[in-house]
């Protein structure tokens, strides 16, 4: 049994289990950190004591960890994923299967960083992805080629991968992704070329949202602007992957956790904002990419321009221009003032630190209440850091709505 911390007999401690190449191994951690987001490889430093732990944490090497209250709950169990979820002690948020990918010596310890499976798709090979391959197909079905493809090019046989036969030898468990997007590929977007694996699979969840039209679905009925939620992926357990959006708009919100301010879990300074203004729009032009052709045969450009006096007033103005391929004035009147609508106002992202609550996921949805400051928001978590040290737990959560950027909004507007 491999542990953080000397004091496991708490159960509000964690206990961490660690198998290397199917083998369990119980050094001592001196230190612990799990960074995730999304659209990203989780990584997983660690420090492990002992001088033999250099030869058992090579590069490559597949590493199987788990962590649960208490000490003691996983002794002598196997680690598999798909195992653990009848343990009430067993903490989701902890479970991580990755590769070796730095291993740093130290006098008596080594520092080794391990990524998820998501890392092997930047270093894969370069291909050409071309329209004429995937025009009319949903792009979220292309990301899914994208992965199983990798799957079947990078495991000759299909059963075994580097060192370990790991996770049934698939590099990227793809069984969840059934639900589609609705969002079909077509020649324009700028998402064609020669690219490696991630770098395609970035520039399709570019082009995917979830659109969510009339007031009936959000809070305040007289609203009745869009609602584009971006999809995001993830491997959270395993190595199987998840697409995802978060509903954040909705009447009905699916909300994981509220974070109050009085709660005494919460250290440091609190919930502490970041307020952004660089990437406000409160006066935006759209003009037709091309001219219209008038009775009299002369030809001109056609635009519409929309403003926010009161964001003007408050903030001082922040213009923007585009254009697009139509010449109808009030098709362009009507994405220009989505344009600003949706950027006229601040962006926020709040950073809370907590202590031993380590239970969230970038997929989460928080409540965040703040009486004192008469604040009150439902927001995404868009980063989890969680240190585990001297027998003590700290998660660091980033939290906040990340606006659909405009180039992604008018694109989606226009089709």
């Amino acid at each position: 049994m491999s542990a953080v911390g000397n004091s496991l007999l708490s159960t509000f401690l964690i206990d961490i289990q660690l198998e290397v190449d199917g083998v369990n191994h119980t050094y001592p951690i001196t230190s612990f950190k799990l960074s995730r987001t999304y659209n990203k490889a989780s990584t997983l430093t660690l420090e492990i004591h002992g001088k033999e732990s250099l030869e058992i944490f090579k590069i490559g090497s597949t590493v199987r960890m788990r962590g649960t209250r208490g000490a003691g709950e996983m002794e002598g169990q196997e680690l598999s994923h798909k195992s653990l979820s009848g343990l009430d002690t067993h903490v989701k948020s902890l479970q991580f299967d990755g590769v070796v990918r730095v291993s740093r010596p130290k006098a008596n310890s080594t520092v080794v960083t391990i990524t998820d499976q998501l890392s092997v798709l930047a270093t894969g090979a370069v291909r050409e992805y071309k329209a004429d391959d995937y025009v009319g197909e949903d792009l979220y079905y292309i990301a899914k080629d994208v992965l199983d493809t990798y799957n079947s090019d990078t495991t000759g046989s299909g059963d075994t991968l580097g060192f370990y036969d790991n996770n049934g030898g698939r590099w990227i468990d793809t069984s969840l992704l059934v639900q589609g997007s609705g969002i079909l590929a077509t020649r324009e977007m700028d998402i064609w070329g020669f690219f490696r694996p991630k770098e395609f699979l970035d520039k399709l969840f570019g082009e995917m949202y979830k659109e969510t039209d009339g007031a009936t679905a959000k809070v305040n009925e007289y609203d009745s602007r869009k609602i584009f939620a971006p999809w995001r992926y993830n491997i959270f357990t395993g190595n199987t992957i998840s697409f995802y959006y978060n509903d954040i708009d909705l009447k009905t919100p699916r909300v994981s956790f509220t974070v109050d301010e009085d709660n005494d879990y919460i250290i440091g300074e609190g919930i502490v904002a970041q307020i952004d203004t660089s990437r406000m729009i409160n006066s935006c032009t759209i003009k037709s990419s091309e001219k219209l052709t008038l009775t009299t045969g002369e030809q001109e450009t056609v635009s519409a321009t929309f403003e926010d006096l009161n964001s003007i007033r408050k903030y001082g103005h922040m213009s923007s221009t585009f254009s697009i391929d139509s010449t109808e004035k009030d098709f362009l009147e009507e994405v220009a003032r989505v344009v600003v609508q949706r950027n006229s106002q601040p962006s926020y992202t709040y950073a809370i630190k907590t202590i031993s609550n380590e239970m969230f996921l970038p997929s989460d949805i928080v409540k965040l209440s703040a009486p004192n400051a008469g604040f009150e928001a439902i927001l995404p978590v868009e980063q989890v850091d969680t240190v585990i040290s001297n027998g003590s737990i700290e998660t660091t959560l980033i939290v906040g709505e990340r606006q659909l950027p405009v180039a992604e909004l008018i694109s989606a507007l226009n089709r």
